[in-house]
């Protein structure tokens, strides 16, 4: 519903067979509209993406890089770094992997930013360290924990798969779900050949198709916002 870039001109309007679809590209939509009319809201997102990847140690150790490093490598690898930010920002959405590409460039300033702790504080440098690993250990535990929707599914998916044969999952979420939560709704590649396949419930006439090319299989409905047990697919 919109393109890339914020500064791009939306297209012409989409239509979408499936309403968490809609729902999902309407919310885009209303973000590509607010980053447009005020460009520099996309700021906001720094202190909410960086510490993703990093604890308040690295910014420590790039800080004193920053301060005190003559190098041109250390300088060049920042440059580049504040340029593939900069380019990012240009985009509607940003979320923590889009980042990723560049992520060795910031780990060039927090190494020589400890580098130059070690010249200065030889005996700082091994208590970074061992700060670092805690604090970053203590971050990805926090992380872990914010998956339980596709924990679910895939404790579901093991499920179906211990009784063995071959499954058609067909999934219903209720109206009023976020579109910020997870999506149950994705397959490996060679989706013929997985033993569960997932699907939207497009209801009875939409279903019809997809039900008779995998008439093989045994069809269940799962309701994964009011009940994790996938229930044999109503008869029409």
């Amino acid at each position: 519903m919109h393109p890339a870039l914020f500064f791009m001109p939306p297209p012409k309007p989409v239509t979408y067979r499936n309403l968490e679809l809609r729902k999902f590209y309407e919310y885009s939509l209303g973000i590509y509209r607010k980053v447009r009319a005020q460009p520099l809201r996309k700021l906001v997102v720094i202190p909410v993406i960086l510490p993703f990847y990093y604890s308040m140690l690295t910014f420590f150790a790039m800080a004193a890089g920053v301060v005190a490093s003559r190098s041109a490598k250390f300088w060049a690898a920042m440059g580049i770094w504040f340029a593939v930010w900069l380019s990012l920002l240009a985009g509607v959405s940003f979320q923590a992997h889009y980042i990723a590409g560049g992520l060795g460039l910031a780990i060039v300033g927090a190494m020589y930013g400890v580098r130059l702790q070690r010249v200065y504080a030889k005996d700082f440098g091994k208590a970074l360290v061992l700060l670092f690993v805690g604090v970053t250990f203590s971050v990805g535990l926090i992380f872990a924990g914010h998956a339980p929707d596709l924990e679910r599914r895939r404790s579901v998916e093991n499920g179906l798969i211990a009784r063995g044969g071959r499954h058609l999952v067909m999934v219903r979420y209720d109206p009023g779900r976020p579109v910020q939560r997870p999506d149950w709704v994705f397959n490996a590649a060679d989706i013929d050949a997985s033993p569960v396949v997932w699907a939207r419930d497009l209801g009875a006439a939409a279903n019809r198709e997809l039900f008779a090319y995998y008439r093989d299989r045994k069809v269940w409905l799962l309701e994964p916002d009011s009940s994790v047990q996938p229930r044999p697919y109503p008869a029409p």
